[in-house]
């Protein structure tokens, strides 16, 4: 009779691999960029993937079969921004891998909010686009030392911007999937994230999936 069991447990392993044969691993390492009224989402493609799918709404509990306000089918790659956004409301995110055999879990979740720019950072980028025209127009011998001052200007503008952006916007934070070895269970995520998301100069953001491997614990990072 032992036996017997054992034979229909390898039996019924058998099928389970045969049903998901050749689906898509899932997405990992999703990361957000905020972007003026968008949100621009990356990830590692999910092993066998064909496509993805973006499910995104404002419910902190979203998952792929229900909690979201929109899917989008048909993402051919990573990078995708998800335009038509209200800057200052968050946003959470799950990237879905696709093929002709079947889909994939969603992603770990990421939040973001989308931010108009600094003004003094977009009026500074433009005048550093109408200098780009200015200098594309001198192109004789005689013009070079002026080709050199305005390269020179560009440089200088370029990193008054990034400045002005820094100390208007702040430092950003990124929501990322840190990997997290093998985590069995809730109780183990609440011993184990905290201090990985550390380690990667973050803070836990209570994300965690044991779905890929490693187990993963998404983190608040802040970008410098």
């Amino acid at each position: 009779m032992k036996v017997i069991k054992i034979m229909m447990g390898m039996f019924l392993g058998f099928l389970v691999n045969i049903a998901y044969a050749g689906v898509p691993l899932a997405p990992t390492v999703v990361t957000a960029t905020p972007n003026d009224g968008s949100v621009t989402i990356s990830w590692n493609n999910g092993d066998g993937a064909h496509g993805y799918n973006l499910y995104w709404g404002t419910n902190p509990e979203i998952n792929i079969k229900n909690n979201f306000d929109m899917k989008v089918p048909g993402i051919t790659a990573s990078p995708f921004t998800q335009t038509t956004l209200t800057n200052g409301v968050t946003y959470y995110f799950i990237i879905q891998s696709v093929n002709n055999k079947g889909s994939s879990y969603g992603s770990s979740v990421i939040a973001m909010k989308p931010e108009k720019a600094c003004k003094g950072a977009v009026e500074l980028q433009a005048e550093i686009d109408e200098l780009f025209v200015k200098y594309g127009k001198l192109t004789g011998n005689k013009q070079k030392a002026e080709r050199l001052a305005i390269k020179n200007q560009i440089i200088y503008l370029t990193s008054v911007m990034k400045a002005e952006k820094e100390k208007c916007d702040g430092p950003k934070k990124q929501y990322k999937d840190v990997d997290a070895g093998f985590i069995g269970n809730n109780a183990e995520a609440q011993n184990i994230c905290p201090n990985v998301c550390e380690s990667a100069s973050g803070t836990w953001s209570g994300q965690w999936t044991n779905i890929i491997t490693p187990s993963v614990c998404g983190c608040w990072v802040t970008n410098k």
